[in-house]
């Protein structure tokens, strides 16, 4: 009778071992399911960041293109478009009063050719 009672109480010992076992498996599995949300989140964050850097890296890409590298340069090309369009302009008045002296030339020389 004792190592019954023995062996009883042996059992009931591993029953109470493995309810709780049972509840602490339970309990992991709730918790794997929890982190397992948490890095779907995660994964998405990281996804949404990675591609917020491509584009910032793209239109950082873009703005440095922009930028002068060497604003002495620019200023000299400036300078050259400048003097260009000011020699432009020049031959342009030269041209004009050249053909009004042509004109005139021919008009007058209308005018006086048959007196």
């Amino acid at each position: 009778m004792p190592s019954i009672q023995e062996v009883d109480a042996k059992v009931k010992e591993l029953r109470q071992t493995i309810a709780n076992l049972n509840n602490k498996h339970m309990s992991l599995r709730t918790t794997l399911k929890k982190l397992k949300e948490k890095t779907v989140e995660m994964d998405d964050k990281i996804s949404g960041a990675e591609f917020r850097l491509v584009q910032n890296v793209q239109e950082n890409g873009n703005l440095r293109s922009k930028i002068v590298q060497s604003p002495d340069k620019v200023q000299r090309a400036l300078e050259e478009k400048k003097l260009a369009r000011e020699e432009t302009r020049n031959a342009e008045r030269l041209s004009m009063h050249t053909f009004h002296k042509t004109s005139l030339v021919e008009v007058f020389s209308k005018c006086a050719g048959p007196l």
